[in-house]
């Protein structure tokens, strides 16, 4: 057993380098204005509004996109450092739409914002996204203030007869907003402290379905330590075989999905074809495929390579060889796993 104990040392060794590149820290992302929608990698499934916190996130460089309707996107990248909380910042620019003025009689002049931008009529005038003042003065006939707030897909269309008493103005496309001069900074009912998917938490317990080569269903259940470490034991009553097993894991964690490698060894019991009870040892290769609906459950599947422990008498891997000629080198499990 030397060798392979050796060889697991190897194993150990790797991941506890894995686990410190596996370092995990939490972000936030605010924006002015807020209520933006946040996406990280392009991954349609993990978007938030801000501000927004993303926690127990992998100590990487993520690309974000920030989106909000009458604003310019935001590409850009950001860092998640270990162990802290950074926050980042961004400032939208706003879109362009436009706005018709028509007014009776025409020549009234035009200020967006308190700045002068021409006489009626306008047709087609770029006015920015979003709340603004606008004002319209006709020589001898008074003005007319009101606040609009425009948007990137309509017109606004604003329509005074100042021959006429009182005020008249047609809105077909942009609602007047006499008491706000900006758009809401923040959505009552958006959560913005839903945590992200978490990473494979720190213990776990699965259970599988399977084979391990021999006749029959098998059947695999034990405990892992942050998805590192796992212990098992397994049964097959069918060739009435059981044994147990330690194994190494090293995953690569993309948030709703990882891939991962593994090693180990595992020592199975059986009843020789003498009728004698036996013990054979076995090292272990394999990967596997783990899905993530959410942080504390997860489906996997995995296969792996099993061959005998060279370190063991040879009597053992005659007699296992001999009890089952039939059996296979490759097995494959499929389970699930709740982590906390």
């Amino acid at each position: 057993m030397n060798r392979h104990i050796l060889f697991l040392s190897i194993i150990m060794a790797t991941l506890l380098g894995q686990l410190k590149a596996q370092e995990k820290g939490t972000f936030t992302i605010s924006t002015s204005p807020a209520s933006a929608t946040v996406s990280i990698d392009g991954i349609p499934d993990v978007t938030k509004k801000t501000p927004c916190t993303f926690s127990q996130y992998l100590c990487l460089r993520y690309k974000l996109r920030i989106e909000k309707r009458n604003y310019q996107p935001l590409d850009t990248i950001i860092t998640c450092n270990p162990d802290t909380i950074t926050d980042y910042h961004f400032t939208l620019r706003s879109k362009t739409g436009t706005m018709q003025v028509i007014t009776m009689p025409e020549g009234a002049a035009v200020y967006i914002n308190d700045q002068f931008v021409g006489k009626t009529p306008l047709n087609d005038f770029p006015v920015p996204c979003g709340a603004n003042a606008i004002r319209l003065e006709a020589a001898g006939y008074g003005k007319l203030e009101q606040t609009y707030v425009v948007d990137e897909e309509k017109t606004l269309q604003i329509l005074k007869d100042f021959t006429k008493n009182g005020t008249v103005v047609n809105n077909h496309f942009s609602n007047p907003d006499s008491h706000n001069t900006s758009l809401p900074t923040t959505d009552p009912t958006e959560d913005t402290n839903t945590n992200s998917q978490s990473g494979f938490g720190t213990i776990g317990f699965f259970a599988t379905v399977g084979s391990n080569g021999v006749k029959g269903t098998s059947c695999r259940y034990g405990a892992d330590i942050a998805h590192y470490l796992r212990f098992f034991g397994e049964s097959n009553s069918t060739s009435d075989v059981s044994g147990v097993g330690l194994e190494g894991i090293l995953p690569l964690d993309l948030e709703y999905v990882a891939f991962y490698i593994k090693g180990g060894v595992v020592s199975r019991n059986y009843k020789s074809k003498e009728g004698v009870k036996s013990n054979t040892s076995f090292v272990t290769l394999g990967g596997g495929i783990s899905i993530k609906p959410s942080p504390n459950f997860q489906l996997f599947g995995e296969v792996e390579h099993g061959m005998f422990d060279e370190d063991q008498d040879e009597t053992n891997k005659t007699s296992w060889s001999k009890t089952f000629p039939k059996a296979s080198k490759t097995s494959a499990w499929f389970g699930l796993r709740v982590a906390f």
